[in-house]
């Protein structure tokens, strides 16, 4: 089965939250393996909990979470909130369209062209990252 997983953190280097798709018999397994490895590099990560489909992750300060969704051709792009390591699948251009004009509305930067991270974009201050795929 092809799956998208989407990669969320809001700690240092949360701008590298990513999208990306894989071939995958276990989903669920797949995403448990990604978070297990990212815990088992950082020490001072203690708490680990599992929904249907994502498995989040902290330490004191940060969380992350790796999510996965099966594959679905018309998402054209996916819009991350590392912030609350949430994300939405964009399906239609008019979706994207009101995304992209927030973002040149809100933004305070813009480091990577429209793909990419976009600080203060979101109405409540939020981050957004967005990535098409």
């Amino acid at each position: 089965m092809k799956i998208f997983i989407i990669d969320t953190w809001n700690g240092e280097g949360y701008s590298d939250s990513n999208v990306f798709v894989e071939q995958s018999s276990d989903p669920r397994r797949d995403v448990f393996m990604l978070a297990a490895n990212a815990v088992s590099h950082d020490p001072d990560i203690f708490n680990i909990e599992t929904d249907k489909n994502r498995m989040y992750y902290s330490n004191s300060d940060d969380c992350g979470c790796y999510a996965y969704e099966e594959y679905d051709p018309s998402v054209i792009a996916f819009l991350i909130m590392p912030d609350t390591n949430s994300y939405e699948a964009i399906r239609d251009v008019d979706r994207l369209g009101e995304v992209i004009q927030q973002i040149r509305a809100n933004s305070v930067d813009i480091e990577e062209g429209l793909q990419g991270c976009h600080h203060e974009a979101g109405e409540d201050g939020q981050a957004w990252i967005l990535r098409f795929v």
